[in-house]
Parts: structure tokens; sequence; C-alpha cells
């Protein structure tokens, strides 16, 4: 049995850019996440995640640059071909996020859940 899960907790780098695509709405934005190298030196990989549908237009209403968030969804990798060379994409498919640090004056949201 396989399974697509990934779990990640990281800060926004920009906010979610929202827009339509193929008749669905679609956001994107790259997630900071901590990681030690094993010399215990911080260093961040910056991954790339795309939300579709009703999770992409409340992601792009509640998230924002710096925002501390869990983002549960899968991978997803793609392959295009650009200039006669095979080119390999890979990001986080969201699924639902929730915020960790509550915005100031606002309820923080139990969680999204995609269509």
């Amino acid at each position: 049995m396989n399974y697509n899960l990934v779990v990640i907790v990281g800060r926004l780098t920009k906010d979610p850019v929202c827009r339509d695509h193929n008749e669905s709405t679609m956001a994107q934005f790259s997630l900071a996440v901590n990681r030690y190298k094993k010399d215990g030196e911080p260093q961040a990989d910056f991954i790339p995640v795309v939300f579709w549908g009703d999770a992409a237009v409340r992601a792009s209403e509640w998230l924002k640059r710096g925002d501390l968030c869990l983002i549960q969804g899968r991978v997803s990798v793609r392959s295009y071909e650009k200039e006669g060379q095979n080119c390999w994409f890979t990001e986080v498919v969201g699924d639902s996020f929730r915020l960790m640090t509550p915005k100031p004056s606002e309820p923080e949201p139990a969680g999204v859940a995609a269509e």
C-alpha cells in the first residue's frame, strides 16, 4: 500500500498569489521550513505550496507573509520540457492549513478542508 501525506510547519515567504486557472481558483506561495545540518547549523528549505478551490480562497484571505502555518497535503511531482530539456517541479498540494499564530482581534480558523 502506498500513501502520499505531507505535514509541514513553516513561515510564508510572501503573501499567497490567488488566481483563476482552468475554471478553478488557485493560490500559490512558498513556505520556509527550518532544518539542521549535521554540524547543528540551521538551514531553511523553501517549499512551494499550492491550494485549489475554496481552500485557495481561504488561504489567500487568512495567510500573509511571515505567518507561521501548518500545511497538510500531498507531494506532487510534474515534468515538462523546456528548450529540449526535461524539467521536474516538486510542490506540496495543500488539503488543509492551520494558522499557528492567531491574528490579533480575529478568531483563528479551525482549519480548511479542500474540495
